[in-house]
């Protein structure tokens, strides 16, 4: 078996697990529970969201609500697809929670139970771009929470956003910070410029499976 299709096994195998996971039930956490998706394929670029829109539930299909479908808008900006098929089968797109919750302190406990199953993710997919959507990814993967604006329109690794120990990251794997989708964040012009060159950078990493140099 190639290393393709064990690892395509092994993601769908995940999402089952994530699928019957109940790990927030018993702690009396309210979630809305997500069915089987297509969340991609690997070999991928991975992006990685807060949670799921009420919206997949009803599609089948990851950020398929309003903040999914700007997020097409900008990976299609991106040269990655034309379509969300063709996104698809470049990205492996998947959430910090892997089931929806309202409010501030029920997500960050969903995020603290499921980052086990991110971490898998992660260590499956290898990704040698890995786009992330708003401030909370950045937070729980590397810690930083600092002005979203100082990292967007710049490529990082885990070591240039300050981790040094326990990377979960391939070293080669350079992270591309987005806004969320649904962010006010992008009123301003400063910060659309701020965009744009993020989607540059990504378009750069998309066109190739190396390294992606740091822009000067």
């Amino acid at each position: 078996m190639d290393t393709r299709v064990n690892c395509n096994a092994m993601l769908d195998a995940l999402a089952t697990e994530i699928t019957v996971c109940r790990l927030c039930d018993a702690y009396g956490i309210d979630v809305t529970h997500m069915p089987l998706t297509n969340r991609g394929v690997y070999p991928s670029i991975l992006v990685i969201g807060v949670q799921p829109e009420k919206n997949d539930a009803k599609t089948l299909r990851p950020f398929s609500g309003y903040g999914g479908r700007r997020l097409m808008q900008w990976l299609t900006a991106a040269n990655i697809g034309a379509t969300q098929s063709e996104i698809l089968n470049r990205c492996y797109l998947t959430t910090l929670s892997k089931c929806y919750s309202s409010g501030n302190r029920r997500v960050a406990n969903t995020t603290k139970n499921c980052f086990a199953f991110l971490s898998r993710e992660i260590a499956l997919l290898k990704p040698h771009l890995c786009i992330t959507l708003g401030p909370e990814p950045l937070a729980t993967l590397f810690k930083y929470k600092g002005p979203i604006e100082n990292v967007i329109g710049r490529a990082w690794t885990e070591r240039t956003l300050g981790i040094e120990l326990f990377e979960i990251f391939p070293p080669e794997c350079r992270i591309v910070p987005m806004p969320s989708p649904t962010s006010r964040w992008l009123r301003t012009d400063t910060n659309q410029r701020l965009l744009d060159d993020a989607i540059t950078i990504i378009r750069a990493g998309a066109a190739s499976s190396t390294v992606i140099p740091f822009p000067s």
